[in-house]
């Protein structure tokens, strides 16, 4: 329809991620570790999850669009 421009969504959603830090996380970040190292000590230690896997789970929900998470992402 023209109100979802013929998407079939409507409105806004977020994704984010956001982590928490740990003592493994925070000596990481203060020997200046890569952002790669941070991103891997933040997820496999703490059980954080990316943006990309934030918008899938919306993706999987019917939120969003694949495209609009890569869009989001910049995984285009």
């Amino acid at each position: 329809c023209a109100e979802c421009n013929h998407t079939g969504f409507n409105g806004r959603t977020v994704i984010g991620e956001l982590i928490t830090t740990s003592e493994a996380l925070r000596t990481a970040i203060l020997r200046r570790a890569d952002a790669a190292e941070i991103e891997q000590v933040g997820t496999v230690e703490n059980g954080q999850r990316s943006m990309l896997q934030a918008g899938a789970k919306k993706v999987f929900s019917g939120i969003t669009s694949v495209s609009e998470v890569m869009i989001a992402t910049g995984d285009v």
